[in-house]
């Protein structure tokens, strides 16, 4: 799905706010480096170029400098690369030094698939440099799936998707996490929807669990990122994505509690601009008026003035008192 395009002075900002995010969080990434680099010429099998080692729980991963002609970037990535930060990082590059390695799969044909890194490959490629420092491993080690897990938990890590974003990353995870541990997911008896619901609730809580641990978000977050991802259509996702709603996750998990089609209908109210809330724009789509703004506020402050104590109303009529008098004498109540 395309992401809709920002206007110019959204992508000036976004620019300059990754520039400010880049220069804060390099001493972090120069001693990422020096670390990665360090841990390389612990574990090498030999020296230089090439040299390859097995961690305690991965497979091989061999350290070297690989020419940028060879490495590919999945056109099924999750997020699309932005290519005004890849600039930046670009720059940064080609003016200081690439201080974290790029993490990539070794393809049968010898080229090079993206793991982590897909924005430091597109920016090298726009500032011109010939090869980048990677780790990388055979495919043989890395599956379809499980390769895909490093790119999602460091997405999700950075902090910076939106809420629909966010929620597909997490969709992803989970049904990795389901492949590679279909006990997880799929187990039990399955004689009832009853009974194939709670296993499904099972699986999202025990996900949940493993989500948080990885990523640093709650697990009450994964879970409602799972709500908003599984009750949107794919037609809704897709309408919605780069959206003002997409980074409302209020809005979102209203709609995902929406049936089609008429879920449908409401997002097309709401992109229109015919209606300024999920609630306004339901009411729409079912052929009925929504409240006015006047009626909305009357309704607020009546059920808000009816929770007051004795006290806060004494002070609500002497503060109105002249309004308050004047209102009944003009109704022929006070003299």
């Amino acid at each position: 799905m395309a992401r809709r395009p920002n206007t110019a002075l959204g992508r000036a900002e976004t620019t300059n706010l990754k520039r400010a995010q880049l220069a804060a969080t390099a001493p972090q990434l120069r001693l990422a480096a020096e670390e990665t680099s360090a841990a390389g010429e612990k574990h090498a099998a030999g020296k230089g170029s090439g040299a390859g080692f097995v961690t305690e729980t991965g497979p091989a991963v061999t350290w070297e400098r690989v020419p940028l002609a060879l490495i590919d970037i999945p056109a099924d990535r999750l997020r699309k690369v932005d290519m005004a930060w890849a600039e930046v990082l670009g720059k940064s590059m080609r003016d200081d030094r690439q201080w974290q390695p790029v993490r990539l799969v070794r393809e049968p044909s010898g080229r090079f698939t993206v793991s982590l890194g897909a924005h430091r490959v597109a920016g090298a490629q726009l500032a011109g440099l010939a090869e980048l420092d990677a780790g990388w491993v055979h495919r043989d080690w890395a599956d379809a799936s499980s390769s895909r897990i490093p790119e999602i938990v460091e997405n999700l890590i950075r902090n910076d998707l939106d809420a629909l974003e966010r929620a597909h990353h997490l969709a992803e995870y989970q049904a990795i996490h389901e492949t590679l541990h279909p006990e997880s997911g799929h187990g039990g008896d399955r004689r009832s929807q009853a009974r194939r619901d709670q296993v499904a609730m099972l699986a999202t809580w025990s996900f949940g669990a493993e989500a948080a641990e990885k990523t640093g978000l709650s697990e009450r977050a994964v879970r409602r990122a799972l709500q908003i991802w599984n009750g949107l259509s794919a037609a809704s996702r897709e309408a919605l994505e780069g959206t003002a709603i997409a980074r409302n996750q209020a809005a979102l998990m209203a709609l995902a509690t929406i049936a089609e089609p008429l879920q449908g209908k409401v997002i097309a109210l709401l992109l229109k601009g015919e209606a300024a809330s999920v609630g306004d724009a339901l009411l729409l789509a079912q052929g009925k008026r929504p409240p006015a703004a006047s009626e909305k506020l009357f309704k607020s402050v009546s059920s808000g003035f009816g929770r007051l104590n004795a006290r806060a109303r004494a002070t609500i009529w002497e503060t109105y008192e002249d309004e308050i008098v004047a209102h009944f004498r003009k109704k022929g109540i006070l003299p």
